[in-house]
């Protein structure tokens, strides 16, 4: 998986309005359950929104104006 487009929010779960319009999916549920989808395999996160991906980056304005942490390698636990 490439990190480079790997985000978080951070003051709110994704959604409708929370981050800009593209096309995304997780790639880990968020920590509070009662944002996690139903019945998924994937991991959860230690973040309480969740991590999810992109198909476009995320421009330096978007990451603002919705609140969006980038996840980078350094943030990548081995």
């Amino acid at each position: 998986m490439s990190v480079d487009r790997l985000y978080f929010n951070r003051l709110r779960p994704v959604g409708l309005g929370h981050i800009p319009k593209v096309d995304w999916e997780w790639v880990e549920q968020p920590a509070l359950e009662a944002f996690r989808p139903r019945n998924s395999p994937l991991p959860i996160s230690r973040r309480p929104y969740g991590v999810y991906t992109t198909a476009r980056p995320l421009t330096p304005e978007e990451l603002d104006a919705f609140e969006i942490t980038q996840i980078t390698s350094k943030d990548i636990k081995p």
